[in-house]
């Protein structure tokens, strides 16, 4: 099979999910499958995604924006082109791109037992 302009990654992923567009469905994936220009491709196709990014990924969020976490920290920002990204620091930083969640950020009544802040969650 040959590779397209888009890579292998978006490639394979696309062969995978191919038969659930348009169905409104999430898919949830890991470092390796999760491309910025694929989650849009898939948002236009009528499915949303959602997964944790390297952060020196080829089309993820500019490296001047990233915010300084300690533990426990969370930081969200919604950028232009229709994405969400959420940083936290667990062990290391996390950056979680999204188009499955919306920018409508929802307060619960769990509390971190560390920093004893409101526990946020984000809309779908």
């Amino acid at each position: 099979m040959e590779c397209s302009s888009h890579g292998t990654a978006f490639d394979v992923v696309n062969r995978l999910v191919s038969s659930y567009l348009g169905s409104g469905r999430t898919l949830y994936v890991d470092n390796c499958y999760t491309i910025p220009d694929f989650f849009r491709y898939l948002k236009r196709e009528g499915i949303l995604a959602c997964g944790t990014m390297w952060l020196n990924r080829r089309g993820g969020a500019p490296k001047f924006k990233l915010p300084e976490l300690k533990k426990a920290d969370i930081d969200i920002m919604a950028l232009s082109n229709g994405s969400l990204n959420l940083w936290f620091f667990d062990k290391q930083e996390v950056n979680v791109p999204a188009i499955a969640h919306n920018k409508i950020i929802t307060y619960n009544s769990k509390i971190n037992p560390i920093t004893s802040e409101i526990i946020i969650s984000l809309s779908s």
